[in-house]
């Protein structure tokens, strides 16, 4: 099991993608949000991904750049099954926002011939806290981050191995979902800024979090590796460096600061 980091910036980046990634396994792959347009369309390309290998999407909430890539990912699944080219299923996790969002979206936007696969084998299934499914060779527990500003989603995944991966959307992680994310062996957590540029960044005006500051929930959750995205762009030459050392001053695990495209295996 790999990840494949599309994009690593957030919503208004312009060097890099914004954050999305692909779990890819045997040939197969798995995309959790999309990113802010058809660049994921590209980023895939880059990548050597194909949407023909891809069994579905989890996307975590309904901002733009985590929710429109989305829409070119359905149109152009939805496209290879009208062509007959794909009869195999494509599912789309979200929760009831989202759902909303992609069908308001696609109602509007998409040919008729493609909403028609919606249902069958386009497949939208609508999440609650709590709710588990099967993708790849990995169990999946979604649940409700409580973020202030936007329904959001996280997910703790456990591998065939053992392993466990928990996400917690693009904010940082709250106290409530500790017992989804206590004790894993990779945290997947934004980290807006550095500390030192918070004044530029503004991040707790976003509802993010400086490095040091998700690194310290890293270390309070007892995790044995982090991997820190959706941070800003100004910095891109210096990023890797910069927010290692400063995550290392509140984080005893290792530290994962990927750039687009990088892989990783977990």
């Amino acid at each position: 099991m790999r990840i494949v980091m599309l994009g690593t910036g957030h919503a208004t980046v312009t060097k890099c993608y914004n954050t999305c990634y692909a779990y890819e396994e045997d040939g197969r792959s798995f995309l959790v949000d999309a990113g802010g347009g058809n660049g994921i369309l590209s980023q895939l390309e880059k990548a050597g991904l194909e949407l023909a290998d891809m069994e579905g999407m989890f996307i975590t909430h309904a901002h733009t750049d985590h929710v429109l890539g989305a829409v070119w990912i359905i149109r152009m699944v939805a496209a290879s099954m009208h062509r007959g080219q794909r009869s195999r299923p494509f599912t789309v996790y979200a929760n009831e926002k989202v759902m909303r969002v992609l069908g308001t979206i696609a109602d509007m936007c998409l040919p008729a011939p493609y909403l028609k696969q919606f249902g069958e084998p386009l497949r939208f299934v609508t999440l609650q806290h709590g709710d588990e499914f099967d993708v790849l060779s990995m169990r999946w527990t979604a649940f409700d981050i409580e973020s202030e500003k936007e329904p959001q989603m996280g997910y703790r995944a456990v591998l065939a191995n053992g392993t466990v991966i928990g996400c917690t959307g693009d904010e940082p992680a709250h106290a409530v979902n500790d017992p989804y994310l206590t004790g894993v062996d990779w945290l997947l957590t934004e980290a807006f800024c550095l500390s030192e540029d918070e004044e530029t960044f503004h991040p707790h005006a976003k509802n993010h979090s400086t490095v040091k500051e998700a690194a310290a929930s890293a270390q309070r959750l007892g995790c044995k590796r982090v991997l820190l995205y959706h941070t800003e762009d100004a910095t891109l030459p210096t990023r890797r460096q910069a927010y290692t050392a400063e995550a290392r001053t509140a984080y005893d695990g290792e530290i994962f600061v990927p750039d687009d495209l990088e892989t990783i295996e977990v």
